[in-house]
């Protein structure tokens, strides 16, 4: 019996860019005032100040320092006198129908931001963890003490700068960073198919960033499933599954004339999602220490 679900969520940990996640902001708002990009420690200044908890990447989701306020209606989540302007969510949908009590999410999240320290100020910038609309995660900026949500752990003096590599900007420095990665975990006690937000807000103004970094995420079944006795792989499309991968399995897809598209090593169980760009016939191996499964199908467009 083990706990990992068909279909479930994938790139948790950002190491094939944005593959599977969205990013958004306030319906016809310009998304070039919001920004999320997989970074490494080598991104940051000082270097290697933040490191990933897995695998060489993490997210970094920035509200920036635009301003938005002259295109956008703003919002009031938190119910205070204070508005959010600059809004970055980003968001993706699985499905885990034989997950009968629900799922697990796990992730590791660090808090970064520029903030005022003025307790006293509408400045309490916020982060929001959703699933299908309801929410389970919410934390506000821990120097200002404005907003009714839970203030976010404790802050340092380190001034960290996140480069990044697209448009609008190239870097983003915060001040007063927040004390370390945290592991969160929470539940969702329903059946079914989930749309999962991280959201960012700038609260009180619209000039000075909120910024968090996001990697690991894991989304497990509440109760444990059976497990097939070998991996379950589905051509559909665009894409390629392959689900149930044992621990210590290479997963390899090749064209029928024997040339290599891919291949990843599974050191522990999981699922894997490949998009194919090119319609045809496809060959998916999947070998283990000592046992190797082989499938063939079509990838339609």
């Amino acid at each position: 019996m083990i706990y990992l679900i068909i279909n479930q969520l994938i790139n948790g940990s950002f190491e094939n860019g944005m593959t599977g996640w969205t990013l958004s902001t306030y319906p016809n708002c310009p998304i070039y005032y919001t920004f999320a990009e997989p970074r490494t420690g080598g991104n940051l200044d000082p270097i290697n100040s933040i490191t990933a908890t897995d695998g060489q990447y993490f997210l970094h989701i920035s509200t920036l320092e635009e301003d938005i306020d002259d295109y956008c209606t703003t919002s009031n989540v938190d119910n205070n006198s204070c508005e959010e302007y600059d809004y970055a969510v980003v968001s993706q949908t699985f499905s885990a129908l034989q997950c009968n009590l629900g799922i697990r999410i796990k992730f590791d999240f660090h808090y970064v931001t520029a903030e005022w320290s003025d307790p006293n100020t509408c400045y309490d910038d916020l982060f929001r963890l959703s699933v299908n609309n309801n929410e389970l995660v919410k934390y506000s900026n821990p120097r200002v003490f404005t907003s009714p949500w839970p203030d976010y752990y404790q802050v340092d003096n380190v001034y960290t700068t996140v480069y990044g590599s697209s448009v609008p900007t190239t870097y983003y420095t915060y001040g007063k960073a927040i004390v370390g990665w945290q592991t969160i975990t929470v539940n969702y006690s329903n059946p079914g198919t989930y749309e999962i937000e991280f959201e960012n807000w700038d609260h009180g103004d619209q000039i000075v960033a909120n910024g968090v970094l996001i990697d690991n995420i894991q989304v497990d079944c509440l109760t444990p499933i059976s497990v097939p006795e070998k991996p379950i792989v589905s051509f559909t499309s665009g894409y390629i599954d392959v689900n149930y991968i044992p621990s210590g399995s290479y997963v390899e897809i090749y064209l029928v004339n024997g040339q290599k598209v891919n291949s990843i090593y599974y050191a522990k169980e999981g699922h894997y999602r490949a998009q194919i760009y090119k319609p045809g016939n496809y060959i998916v191996k999947v070998r283990s220490k000592d046992k190797e499964w082989i499938y063939k199908g079509v990838v339609r467009w």
